[in-house]
């Protein structure tokens, strides 16, 4: 594992120029992610666009209930309209109590007039090996009417489509269940290939996509010395679940023939070739030695410094320069059992280290009590493997991170998330969140404006969103920063609508809020993103042009 530490962060402020205007954010609408009455709770957390049709795509997820497709028309941005909602609860033929969850859901990028949803089944036995792998729904983006189905992967995670439209690729998290032991299910990628598709057949499945189309891999070709297992000396497991068993893929983002995927407990990124349907190679993230608030004070921003794994959620792989670099919302996660059992998860408190049942402290430096609360990880720290944690480490590095497609790490956000908030809008600063991952930076996007390419994020915790101009990966520049209008809350997801496909010409976002569990704080906010014309007299600047000179690498 390599450890960095970024000892020359610097934090710097430059003239915006006419040429480089500065990029602002104007939210356009809010809405209920929801259509119905408040029985239609569960929509809001992930969305997809089609400029074929000008509709928005909402998941929309209860248990038992219903679990579907929301979709509303865009063609007034500022002022969407609910259509409808394609219920998926009968895919299986035993009604909604046979979904477990509808998780993810895309528009096809070439036009041909439908998406694809997808869905996890309920699984009742985990403990005897009997489960049902995941599926994926194809719908008419026209009509709403579902196609067919096929199968994929255990636990579908996320569903997305390669940039040409040729390919459907799915995140297949395989998900831990503490009650499983060696019957876990695996983790894996499935592709589908979609590119015989010139038009639908109204109403009916599309000809010439089957099961022979589907090509669903796991890791057990892979390389994975050296990955992190979560579980691996969790109460109850002791190390049942293999490697492969172990890996958890999040998300998935494609640029050419390759597919970058976030690993996001095992804290790995993973490159699958798409020509060859072979895995690349599967890179440990290591760990970023950062700056952290970990006291809830309700006081100025207290700072510690602490090593964390940055356990990215979204990612979005891009190119610029002729170069292919990968940006990643450092979120943090500790596992917990797909019941919700917490028993099992394999996070602790710093003061729980030395008590019985926990890990012991052997660190070089005497601990802080200040940080007694911080969560850390109970696995990860132990530097000698004698089983007491040496470096207190924690989940998520509260940042923005970008690597090259060789897994070096180029820019750093640090804490500049944590800090702007504190100081630019304190009320809304998630004090009570400082003892675990802070802001959680969680969704992430990237788009072009104006000829830049455009970095977008969203805090889970504080519920704003950020914007960076990344045309030079090595030295983004801030540029703006919001907080929705609303009562919406947990930005899951951001949706970039280039001004190409936008139905007002304008550079457009789609957040949306997965909400707190209620109908009311579920919901979508749309924002324009463009320059303003009239210049800025300055635009703060993450600016770490030393990074590489200013990083301290050390491999264990």
């Amino acid at each position: 594992m390599k450890n960095l530490s970024f000892s020359t962060a610097v934090l710097l402020t430059v003239s915006a120029t006419a040429a480089h205007a500065q990029l602002k954010l104007q939210q356009l609408a809010s809405l209920s992610a929801n259509i119905g009455d408040a029985s239609s709770a569960g929509g809001g957390e992930i969305t997809s666009f089609d400029s074929s049709t000008n509709r928005l795509f909402v998941t929309r997820s209860q248990a038992d209930t219903a679990s579907g497709v929301n979709y509303f028309d865009l063609s007034n941005p500022s002022n969407p309209q609910p259509l409808g909602f394609i219920d998926f609860s009968n895919v299986l033929g035993g009604g909604a109590s046979q979904i477990f969850s509808l998780t993810s859901v895309a528009a096809d990028p070439a036009g041909r007039g439908f998406g694809v949803a997808s869905i996890v089944p309920k699984v009742n036995t985990p403990a005897s090996g009997n489960y049902r792998t995941g599926l994926i729904g194809i719908f008419d983006t026209a009509t709403g009417t579902i196609l067919q189905t096929l199968d994929v992967g255990y636990h579908p995670d996320s569903v997305t489509f390669s940039p040409d439209g040729s390919r459907i690729l799915v995140s297949n998290e395989g998900e831990y269940s503490v009650v499983a032991g060696s019957n876990q299910r695996p983790g894996s990628v499935s592709v589908v290939d979609v590119s015989g598709i010139t038009a639908l057949n109204k109403g009916t499945a599309i000809p010439g996509l089957g099961a022979a189309q589907v090509n669903t891999l796991d890791f057990s070709s892979a390389n994975l010395n050296g990955l992190r297992a979560p579980s691996a000396f969790l109460p109850g497991v002791g190390g049942s679940e293999t490697m492969v068993q172990a890996i958890e893929p999040e998300y998935v983002s494609v640029v050419g023939n390759r597919a970058f995927v976030s690993l996001q407990d095992n804290n790995a990124l993973a490159e699958l070739n798409l020509s060859t349907m072979q895995w690349s190679s599967v890179r440990s993230l290591g760990t970023i030695t950062h700056s952290i608030d970990a006291l809830t004070d309700s006081k100025t921003l207290q700072t510690h410094t602490v090593a964390g794994l940055p356990m990215p959620d979204n990612i979005a792989a891009f190119t610029t320069g002729g170069k292919t670099y990968i940006a990643s919302a450092n979120e943090g996660d500790a596992r917990v059992d797909n019941t919700g059992d917490a028993t099992t998860r394999d996070d602790i408190r710093v003061s729980d280290l030395g008590k019985p049942g926990f890990p012991a402290y052997d660190g070089d430096t005497p601990l802080d009590p200040a940080l007694a609360n911080l969560r850390i990880s109970r696995v990860d720290g132990d530097t000698d493997g004698d089983g007491a944690i040496n470096v207190i480490t924690t989940f998520g590095t509260r940042s923005i991170s970008i690597h090259d497609d060789n897994g070096s790490l180029v820019w750093d956000s640090g804490n500049f998330l944590e800090t702007y908030i504190a100081d630019n809008d304190p009320t809304h600063y998630p004090d009570n969140r400082s003892p675990q991952k802070g802001p959680e930076p969680e969704a992430l996007t990237i788009g072009e404006v104006d000829g830049r390419t455009v970095l977008v994020a969203g805090m889970e915790r504080s519920n704003h969103i950020f914007v960076f101009d990344i045309t030079d990966p090595t030295a983004p520049v801030f540029q703006d920063f919001a907080l929705a209008s609303g009562s919406f809350v947990r930005p899951e997801s951001i949706n970039f609508i280039s001004a190409a496909d936008s139905p007002n010409g304008q550079a457009m976002l789609v957040v949306g809020f997965e909400g707190d569990g209620t109908s009311a704080t579920e919901g979508l906010a749309l924002f324009a993103l463009g320059t303003n014309l009239i210049p800025e007299p300055s635009v703060s600047m993450l600016a770490l042009g030393g990074l590489l000179a200013g990083l301290q690498r050390r491999r264990r």
